[in-house]
């Protein structure tokens, strides 16, 4: 048995003994700051009902990019992170994603439009983004795979820096409309891919790959589980968003969204300590050291967690109050019950890490296809009644249901 109240002294010399990863948390801490401060100035700026639109949109491009990536990108972590040298895989990835990319133009467009009125020219600009938002995602999969932490590190500083200027001109000095905007997050998503680019071509043993995309559908068989692994996070995590703009309307989406915003930033940490271990618990599996990364990795998350949801769930009032003023006071209780929905969703992050290092992938979509569609039917009743706050109360139940499976199945493989 682990001392579930480890001492900060021994968690302080966990963090430093891995200098990698005390740079990249750094550096993704930053960046999560970033994030934090554009969300909240464009909260402000926009009206409710804008800012719920922008939810809305991007929220349907995330669905979308599911489907388009289809567990590609998680697959492709974990192979990878087994078989260094496995280029070949990265064709095949990058061939079907290609594929699918093209596939899904059509379809998004058609359904979008079928169920919202505005925004469709907003979701083709950010379905270009969907591309150059992946590529740079495989490439700093490839990073992560040779431990070039430090790249990883660099990228995120010079990209988050680089954000956080052209939104402060957008907001400050050009003044604009929704739809200036919308360029902007594409503009920034351009900017990223050309960095990573940049530092890819001059890292060594991987800056000499040649790529010949191609397509190969047994990749998507053995993605599939991932896949549905996403769309099943998406359901309980985010079609609340989707089911309040379509139930309900755009205000009640900004009002969800705003706390969501807090949750989303905070999920920064231990989404940086699942990133980190699950190549080291993957490819340590079945050893003695497994369990000793497993260990770290539980430690990390409770001395970051449970003093975050202490800070929501009681100061929450005041944190909306200072930063996003009182045009968003009404969504305090929204906060407190999101928070808890944080501390169990932390948890998540490692014993369904465990099920995936130890390749029961399914286990856990089958986990999470149950928390999707106890999801799904909740968020059908309880939003119409309650609104927002029928959404909150939805995703706490589908966490502790979740939850529950996870570290029960997740246990007998420690």
């Amino acid at each position: 048995m682990i001392n579930i109240y480890p001492s900060i002294y021994r968690l302080k010399n966990i963090i430093l003994r891995n200098k990698d990863l005390y740079i990249y948390m750094l550096s993704k801490i930053f960046a999560s700051f970033i994030t934090a401060i554009t969300g909240i100035l464009i909260a402000r700026y926009f009206s409710k009902e804008d800012f719920g639109l922008l939810k809305t949109i991007t929220t349907f491009v995330g669905l979308i990019s599911i489907f388009i990536t289809f567990g590609l990108n998680d697959y492709f972590l974990i192979k990878f992170s087994k078989q260094k040298n496995n280029f070949r895989l990265l064709t095949k990835i990058l061939g079907n994603f290609a594929v699918l990319y093209i596939f899904f133009f059509p379809v998004s467009i058609f359904v979008y439009n079928l169920l919202y009125q505005e925004g469709l020219f907003f979701l083709v600009l950010l379905y270009i983004g969907i591309f150059t938002g992946n590529i740079s995602n495989l490439i700093n999969i490839v990073f992560q795979s040779f431990n070039k932490f430090n790249i990883l590190s660099l990228v995120t500083f010079i990209n988050a820096s680089v954000y956080l200027i052209i939104v402060l001109i957008f907001i400050y000095i050009i003044k604009g409309n929704l739809g200036n905007y919308i360029y902007i997050l594409l503009l920034a998503s351009f900017f990223n891919l050309l960095v990573n680019i940049y530092f890819y071509s001059h890292v060594n043993k991987i800056n000499s790959i040649k790529f010949t995309p191609t397509f190969n559908i047994n990749i998507l068989k053995i993605s599939f589980p991932f896949f549905m692994s996403g769309i099943m996070s998406f359901i309980y995590m985010q079609s609340d968003i989707l089911l309040l703009s379509i139930l309900q309307n755009s205000k009640e989406v900004a009002r969800y969204t705003v706390p969501l915003t807090f949750i989303t930033v905070l999920y920064l940490i231990p989404t940086i300590l699942y990133n980190y271990f699950i190549p080291k618990l993957s490819s340590s599996f079945g050893s003695k050291i497994f369990k000793a990364y497993y260990q770290n990795f539980l430690k990390l998350n409770i001395l970051f967690s449970i003093p975050l949801f202490v800070i929501l769930f009681f100061g929450g009032k005041y944190l909306l109050l200072f930063l996003f003023t009182e045009k968003y006071l009404d969504s305090y209780n929204i906060l407190q019950m999101l928070s808890v929905v944080f501390l169990f969703h932390s948890f998540c992050f490692i014993f369904g890490g465990i099920l995936t290092a130890s390749n029961n992938q399914k286990i856990r979509t089958y986990i999470q296809s149950t928390g999707a569609i106890l999801n799904f039917i909740l968020n059908l009743t309880f939003i119409p009644i309650f609104g927002a706050e029928g959404a909150a109360m939805t995703t706490i139940l589908t966490e502790i249901v979740i939850f529950t499976g996870y570290i029960y199945f997740g246990k007998k493989y420690l």
